[in-house]
């Protein structure tokens, strides 16, 4: 195919590509590249969890599919951020081997999955570094690395979530940093659990 183009008219996400696409068992079997433009996670509804300005790919293989991307996207409290990753694409998943991403003045490294059916959740297992929280909170600027697990069901804003953080080392208020603890919300309620910075 010397040139494809799909736009999703509800939401207005585009994608172009060129490349191959075979028609074998498990198939079929691709072998295109292009970008998209004008993305959106979930495609449709009110609550966007993810937006994507712009970005490339390369899927190859039979499914689940092999793929590289990288672009921009804009994740609520954490604003427009570069990512790359490379992973599989399968019907119901993307499978993230390694992703890298570039947010609050450091950079994060991750695998993990995100499912859409039959029912959609996600998760996530990294380390970060040089982490900022005085871009989220100006009386907390600092410089913070540390590892962390985090998981949740839905793409909505108001979706349940729980995070790990371990290992914190770094600096906090011009003061050394250490410690870790797990937050979570479920609904409206907040849980906290061996919480401790210092």
């Amino acid at each position: 195919a010397r040139r494809i183009e799909l736009t999703h008219h509800t939401s207005g996400a585009h994608a172009t590509g060129a490349g191959t696409i075979a028609v074998v068992e498990n198939g079929p079997r691709l072998d295109l590249k292009g970008s998209w433009r004008e993305f959106r996670w979930p495609l449709v509804g009110a609550d966007i969890g993810i937006r994507s300005a712009a970005g490339d790919y390369a899927v190859s293989g039979t499914r689940p599919y092999d793929l590289r991307a990288s672009g921009v996207v804009t994740v609520p409290a954490l604003g427009t951020v570069p990512v790359e990753l490379e992973g599989k694409l399968a019907t119901d998943r993307l499978i993230a081997r390694v992703a890298d991403v570039k947010s609050l003045d450091g950079q994060a490294n991750f695998s993990g999955e995100v499912m859409w059916a039959p029912r959609q959740s996600w998760s996530v297992t990294g380390n970060a570094a040089g982490i900022n929280p005085g871009k989220l909170r100006a009386d907390l600027p600092g410089q913070l690395n540390f590892g962390f697990n985090a998981a949740g069901q839905g793409f909505t804003n108001s979706a349940d979530f729980n995070v790990e953080l371990t290992n914190i080392t770094g600096r906090l208020r011009g003061l050394a940093a250490h410690g870790g603890g797990k937050l979570a919300r479920r609904g409206k309620t907040w849980q906290l659990d061996a919480v401790r910075v210092g």
